[in-house]
């Protein structure tokens, strides 16, 4: 089986990728950072060290 990754690489060293997707995706359906984290086998602080780096990134916050 043959799958594709597209990461987006920004100037100034940030990118987009896999796992940002991913870990965002893991937001919505589990709808919180920890329950996310956790299900990613990520720690909370990096999970929200990821969430602000692609806020940084787009230069916005990702919710409202």
């Amino acid at each position: 089986m043959a799958r594709l990754f597209i990461r987006i690489d920004f100037d100034g060293a940030t990118s987009f990728g896999p796992a940002k997707v991913r870990l965002l995706e893991m937001i919505d359906k589990c709808g919180s950072i920890a329950r996310a984290a956790t299900s990613l086998q990520l720690s909370y602080a990096h999970a929200w060290k990821l969430i602000e780096a692609t806020e940084h990134t787009f230069g916005a916050p990702l919710s409202s």
